[in-house]
C-alpha cells in the first residue's frame, strides 16, 4: 500500500479500482465500505515507517518531509 506521505497516481488508481469493483459488485454503500477498509487495513495506516532518503556521503539518512513531521508529531502527543 501508499508509503508515507501524499498519495502516487498508481496508489490512487488501486484505491479507485477497489472501490469501483465492490461498488459494481455489491452497490455504493459496500463499496465505500471496503474501501475503508483498504485505507485502515493498510500496514502503513497500522505502522508509522521512516525509511528516510538515500544516505549522504556521511551514512546519515535523513527522513523525508512527512516523516519528520510524523516523528515530531508523536514526539508532541
Amino acid at each position: 500500500m501508499p508509503e508515507p506521505g501524499p498519495l502516487t497516481d498508481a496508489e490512487l488508481e488501486k484505491l479507485r479500482k477497489l472501490h469501483a469493483d465492490a461498488t459494481t459488485a455489491a452497490g455504493p454503500e459496500e463499496g465505500l465500505k471496503t474501501l475503508v477498509q483498504g485505507l485502515v487495513l493498510s500496514s502503513n495506516f497500522l505502522y508509522r515507517i521512516e525509511l528516510g532518503e538515500a544516505p549522504a556521503a556521511s551514512g546519515v539518512i535523513t527522513l523525508t518531509h512527512h516523516e519528520g513531521a510524523s516523528a515530531l508529531s508523536y514526539m508532541l502527543w
